[in-house]
């Protein structure tokens, strides 16, 4: 995939680590991720994320999965795998912080898209994408 000037180098051992932990989370289908107002007028309330999911979403900042390059034009060439999660199974760490980024930032211009990504099972997909290739860095 072309350069985008995402920096996966920053992005550590211990960060992969800090955000497998939520893999079992995001895995149970039990698990409940947060709210989203049904209302379609203007006194619509926000997507709110449970603790946990935006415990996740703090540790993406952290660990440098979100950085600043142009996510709006690399999902622009990436459609499939952002809406349909189409090829999650072969991305790299470039690739994946790339994707999270995507799901990240583009929630504050659709509130609700990063709920409905974790509730789809993409947030899942990611992780265990992430978990082989932490498997195999080692």
């Amino acid at each position: 995939m072309a350069d985008y000037k995402y920096e996966a180098s920053l992005i550590t051992k211990e960060g992969v680590d800090a955000l497998l932990k939520f893999l079992p989370y995001f895995c149970n289908k039990r698990s409940r991720f947060g709210t989203q107002s049904k209302n379609i007028d203007m006194t619509v309330i926000p997507s709110t994320l449970t603790k946990k999911a935006n415990d996740f979403y703090e540790a993406c900042y952290e660990h440098k999965f979100v950085q600043n390059f142009d996510w709006g034009k690399w999902s622009q060439s990436q459609q499939s795998l952002v809406h349909n999660g189409d090829g999650i199974e072969s991305l790299d760490l470039t690739d994946i912080g790339r994707l999270l980024m995507t799901h990240i930032r583009g929630d504050r211009f659709c509130d609700g898209h990063l709920l409905a990504v974790m509730r789809s099972g993409q947030i899942a997909r990611i992780l265990e994408r992430l978990a082989v290739l932490r498997e195999n860095k080692t």
